[in-house]
C-alpha cells in the first residue's frame, strides 16, 4: 500500500455491544462516545430529530496540537484529543475548556520515516468514552529518551486524572527488525468484552518495514496482550481504514478490512486485502477476499482503505481503492470467493474512511475521492447493490460521512468546507467554511475529518481547533426519580446525621437540595450530582429540635434530565432527655434455700432434707425499653424494719422502739451500668452487686437512663429473695 494518509485512531464504547447501543439510543443524554457514535459504527445521531436552520455556535481557540481525532460527546461535555498527547474536556454549549491533561511527550515527526503529521505524532486516533466506568481511553505515540512506542491511557472522565495501572505499553510484538516509529496507530479501536482492540498500519508513503496488526489489550491496566498479524510472512497489510474503526456486531464479533500484503502467486492471501472477522482476543474466526486479490496487492489497490459497514440481515458492505463496492454475508464470509453482490466502478478514485447506512431509505453513503456516492440496498436473502443515479454530491465532499438532523454531513479537507447534503438528491442544503487557525486566512481540514453530533449540536475538528454548529433542537428531557435515605432514624438530638439522595438514571449534571418541612437545611442546598458522583448527593446535618422532621430531596434537573423530588422521609428526633419504660424483673420471687450435696448446693427436697443448709446462686432477667440509646444505671435497695418518726421511716433505736412499725429501704453498695440501644433491652442479673452478695429479703431495683448529659426519670421495680 504505497499511498497513506493520516487518520484518527478510535476506541469503541461498548463492553457488551447490544446493551450499550440500546442504552445510547434510548437515553436523552447525548452519547457519541466513540467514532461514528457506537460500536457498530452506525454514524447516525439519534438526538437530532427536530432540525433547525444550522448555524455556527462556537469555535475553540488554538489547542496545543493538531486535532485528527473525531470529537466525542457525552452529556454536556465534548472530549478532544491532540497530536501533542493532550486530552481536553470542553463545555458543549460554549466550547470553554473545563479540564485538560497532558499525557506524555509525543513522537516527533522527525522520528517517522515519512508521514504528513507535523510537528509531532501523538494521539492521532479518536479516544473512547466508557460511561460504565466513567473513563476515557486514548492511545498515543510517545517518545521517552528518544525511543518511540505506543501507550494506552485511561483518564477519569470527570477530573481528567489518570487511572491507576495506566498507561500500559501496547506496541505490537514485532519480529526482528520491527520499529514502533514505522507503525502509525490510526485505525479506530473497539472496546469489546473488557479488551481494547488497536489497529496499526504504516506512515504516509509506506516507508520502511511495517506490518498490519490488531492488538488486544485488557482494560484492567494489566499486561497480557494478544495480537493478530496480517500476512505474517511478508509485511504491509495495514489495518487503518482512513481513521474508521472496526465494527462490532450484536454478538461482539469484530470486523476489520486489511491492506495489501505480499502479492505472491499463492492461493492464500494470508488475510491481506481481506475482510476479517475476529473475537475480542484478536483470534480470526472467518475471512473473505475477492478473487482478484493478487491484482489488488500488486497494484496497491487496498481493500482496507475503509472499514466494513454492518447492514441488516447480517450483511456487510466493503469498499476500497479499486472503485468497487462489495456486499458480503457476515455469517459466512467464504474466504476467496465472489461477493453476494458487487457494484463495479461506483466509487471513482477509491473509498477512504468507510460508509454509513440509512435504514429509512435503504441507502449506503460511501466516502469516495470523487465525492460522496449513494447505493441502494435491495431486500431478500441475496440483496442487490445499485447506484442511485439521481444522487449527486459536490466533488469536494470526500470525507467520511455521518447522518444528523435529516442530512448527511461530509467535510472537504482540501478547502475546509463542511457540507450538509440532502439524503435523497445529494444537493447542498447547508455549507460552512471552517477557518483553520494555523494557516491565517486558510481553511484546511485535517485528512479524513468526520463530524460527530449530540444534543442538537454538530462538532468537527480542523487544524488545532474544534468548531460547533447548532443543527437541531435538544432532545426532550428524560424523566428521573430521586430516593432519600438517612444514616440514623431515630436520630439523637444534636448528633450528626448523613443524608443521601440517589437520582436515577444517573444524570449528567444538576444539583440536589435537602429540605426540612420545605426549608433548605443548612449546608445541604445545591449539592452537585453527576456521573462523577454515580448520581448521588450527600450532606451532613444535625437536628436542634426534637420531634418528627419531614425531609425531602429535590433534584434540579439539567439540560437532558428532568427534575424530580423524593418521597417525604419522616425523621424522628427524640428529646435530649432519655426515657425508660417497661422495667421488669423475672421472676419476682426467687428462692435461694438449698442443701449441700458434695460441692453442689441444690434445691431442697424430702430426700436431702437432712443435708447441711446452703444458699443457692440465682439469676434474674431484667428487661426495659428505651426511646433512644442511653447508659442505664441499676441500683438496689433492701427493705428493712423501721419506726415511723415525724413521717419518716428510720432505723429502730431504744428511743423510738414504741413508735409505729414501718418498712424502710437500705441502699446496697455498688451499681450496674449498661450501654443500651433504643428499643427493647434485656440482660441477666446475678446475685451479686459490687462485692455484696444478696441474701434473703425484699429489694427494690431502680433503673436510671443517661444520654448527652441528661438523666431521665428513674423507674423502679421490686422483687423478693427467700431462703
Amino acid at each position: 500500500m504505497r499511498r497513506r494518509f493520516l487518520v484518527p485512531f478510535l476506541l469503541a464504547a461498548a463492553v457488551v455491544v447490544q446493551p450499550v447501543l440500546g442504552a445510547q439510543a434510548g437515553a436523552a443524554v447525548p452519547a457519541w462516545t466513540t467514532y461514528r457514535h457506537d460500536a457498530a459504527r452506525s454514524g447516525i445521531d439519534p438526538d437530532s430529530t427536530t432540525p433547525v436552520t444550522p448555524s455556527q455556535t462556537w469555535q475553540t481557540p488554538s489547542l496545543d496540537g493538531q486535532v485528527y481525532a473525531q470529537p466525542l460527546v457525552y452529556g454536556s461535555r465534548v472530549y478532544v484529543a491532540t497530536e501533542n498527547d493532550t486530552v481536553y474536556e470542553l463545555d458543549a454549549a460554549t466550547g470553554a475548556v473545563l479540564w485538560s491533561t497532558h499525557l506524555a511527550t509525543p513522537e516527533p515527526s522527525s522520528a517517522a520515516c515519512q508521514g504528513d503529521i507535523s510537528p509531532s505524532i501523538g494521539i492521532t486516533s479518536t479516544p473512547v468514552v466508557d460511561p460504565a466506568t466513567n473513563r476515557i481511553y486514548a492511545v498515543g505515540g510517545v517518545s521517552v529518551s528518544g525511543a518511540v512506542h505506543h501507550e494506552l491511557f485511561a483518564l477519569d472522565l470527570s477530573s481528567g486524572q489518570p487511572i491507576a495501572g495506566f498507561p500500559i505499553m501496547v506496541d505490537p510484538p514485532f519480529p526482528s527488525g520491527g520499529d514502533p516509529s514505522n507503525q502509525l496507530q490510526r485505525a479506530g479501536l473497539a472496546l469489546d468484552d473488557g479488551r481494547i482492540l488497536i489497529g496499526y498500519g504504516g506512515n504516509d508513503g509506506d516507508c520502511n518495514t511495517y506490518w498490519g496488526w490488531l492488538v488486544s489489550a485488557p482494560t484492567t491496566g494489566t499486561t497480557g496482550l494478544d495480537s493478530f498479524q496480517v500476512d505474517a510472512g511478508y509485511h504491509d497489510g495495514a489495518i487503518w481504514g482512513a481513521g474508521n474503526a472496526p465494527a462490532l456486531d450484536a454478538a461482539g464479533d469484530v470486523f476489520v478490512a486489511t491492506g495489501n500484503g505480499n502479492g505472491d502467486s499463492s492461493a492464500d492471501p494470508d488475510y491481506g486485502d481481506s475482510v476479517v472477522k475476529l473475537n475480542a482476543l484478536a483470534v480470526p474466526l472467518d475471512w473473505w477476499a475477492p478473487p482478484n486479490w493478487q491484482t489488488l496487492d500488486s497494484s496497491d489497490l487496498d481493500l482496507g482503505s475503509s472499514m466494513p459497514t454492518l447492514l441488516p440481515g447480517g450483511f456487510v458492505f466493503e469498499s476500497g481503492k479499486d472503485d468497487n463496492g462489495y456486499l458480503l454475508n457476515g455469517s459466512g464470509l467464504g474466504h476467496v470467493t465472489s461477493a453476494v453482490a458487487t457494484s463495479s466502478g461506483f466509487c471513482s478514485g477509491g473509498s477512504f474512511g468507510g460508509s454509513v447506512y440509512d435504514l429509512g431509505n435503504s441507502t449506503i453513503y460511501a466516502a469516495c475521492e470523487s465525492g460522496l456516492k449513494a447505493l441502494s440496498l435491495g431486500e431478500g436473502s441475496s440483496p442487490s447493490l445499485a447506484s442511485r443515479s439521481r444522487f449527486s454530491a459536490p466533488s469536494g465532499a470526500t470525507g467520511p460521512p455521518m447522518i444528523a438532523a435529516g442530512l448527511v454531513w461530509v467535510t472537504d479537507h482540501s478547502d475546509g468546507t463542511l457540507y450538509g447534503l440532502d439524503l435523497t438528491s445529494g444537493a447542498t442544503t447547508s455549507q460552512f467554511p471552517i477557518p483553520e487557525h494555523e494557516s491565517p486566512g486558510g481553511s484546511d481540514v485535517n485528512h479524513f475529518a468526520s463530524p460527530s453530533a449530540g444534543g442538537g449540536r454538530l462538532f468537527v475538528g480542523s487544524g488545532d481547533q474544534v468548531t460547533a454548529y447548532t443543527i437541531a433542537q435538544p432532545p426532550p428531557s428524560s424523566s428521573t426519580s430521586t430516593a432519600l435515605i438517612t444514616s440514623a432514624n431515630p436520630a439523637s438530638l444534636g448528633a450528626a446525621v448523613s443524608l443521601t439522595a440517589a437520582v436515577a438514571p444517573t444524570p449528567d449534571a444538576g444539583t440536589v437540595t435537602f429540605t426540612d418541612g420545605g426549608v433548605p437545611l443548612s449546608g445541604c442546598r445545591g449539592v452537585a450530582v453527576s456521573a462523577a458522583t454515580a448520581g448521588r448527593a450527600m450532606c451532613q446535618t444535625a437536628f436542634a429540635q426534637p420531634g418528627t422532621h419531614k425531609l425531602v430531596a429535590s433534584y434540579s434537573g439539567d439540560a437532558f434530565y428532568a427534575a424530580s423530588t423524593s418521597a417525604v422521609l419522616a425523621e424522628s428526633v427524640p428529646s435530649g432527655i432519655p426515657s425508660l419504660s417497661r422495667l421488669r424483673v423475672s421472676p419476682h420471687r426467687v428462692s435461694i434455700a438449698g442443701r449441700r450435696i458434695g460441692r453442689r448446693c441444690v434445691k431442697p427436697s424430702q430426700r436431702n432434707g437432712r443435708h447441711r443448709h446452703c444458699r443457692r446462686p440465682f439469676k434474674l432477667k431484667v428487661t426495659y425499653t428505651l426511646n433512644a440509646p442511653a447508659i442505664v444505671t441499676l441500683t438496689l435497695k433492701q427493705q428493712a424494719p423501721g419506726r415511723r418518726v415525724k413521717g419518716r421511716c428510720v432505723k429502730p433505736t431504744r428511743r423510738n422502739h414504741k413508735a409505729a412499725r414501718c418498712t424502710r429501704l437500705i441502699s446496697v453498695r455498688g451499681s450496674i451500668r449498661r450501654a443500651s440501644k433504643a428499643g427493647a433491652n434485656a440482660f441477666t442479673f446475678t446475685g451479686t452487686i459490687g462485692r455484696h452478695r444478696l441474701g434473703p429479703g425484699s429489694y427494690q431495683l431502680t433503673a436510671t437512663p443517661t444520654a448527652n448529659g441528661h438523666s431521665g426519670t428513674p423507674q423502679a421495680v421490686r422483687f423478693k429473695i427467700v431462703g
